[in-house]
């Protein structure tokens, strides 16, 4: 592959790894997620970011012709630790399902850097199903706890310890 080649498929890696909030981009996702309506909040997580993985699976020969498998290895593992870590100190459900988003986003990358478009792509299109049903749910919960005025997932916490106390009272009797 030619120098200029080389060149074209980095810039290809580095749109692609914008486009899907990779490591070095990833900032900008969880605040376009505090759009105000589930739809426009789905539209960034399922249809735009995936936009970054599809292209490297499109362009795949490309990859691997100028053979840098290795930093998209690098950078979608990164990616998906760095995603799972913030998850961890996040209450808005929205900005939970971004970062799960970018984690999903990170282990397709992985999948491309270990040569694996095909399971790739399969995993994109479940990702991207899925993501519309727990949309469908988040949806359903906003609008729920908006008419009750209180904190989704606290709540949701609250009653996920509740039914746990249940359960195990009812299988102590």
């Amino acid at each position: 592959m030619t120098g200029a080649m080389t060149t074209v498929v980095l810039f290809l890696v580095a749109a692609a790894f914008t486009k899907s909030a990779q490591v070095p981009f990833m900032s900008w996702l969880p605040l376009a997620m505090r759009a105000p309506t589930p739809v426009s909040a789905l539209v960034h997580s399922s249809t735009l970011v995936t936009a970054g993985v599809f292209i490297l699976v499109k362009y795949w020969h490309f990859v691997v012709a100028c053979g840098i498998l290795s930093v998209l290895t690098t950078f979608g593992f990164i990616s998906l630790i760095v995603a799972g870590f913030m998850t961890l100190a996040e209450y808005d459900m929205k900005k939970l399902v971004a970062l799960s988003t970018l984690s999903q986003l990170g282990f397709m990358v992985v999948g491309l850097g270990m040569a694996l478009p095909a399971l790739t792509f399969l995993h994109l299109m479940a990702h991207a199903f899925f993501k519309c049903c727990l949309f469908i749910q988040i949806g359903g919960c906003s609008v729920e706890m908006a008419l009750l005025a209180c904190d989704c997932l606290k709540l949701m916490l609250r009653l996920q310890l509740l039914a746990l106390l249940f359960w195990q009272v009812f299988f102590l009797n």
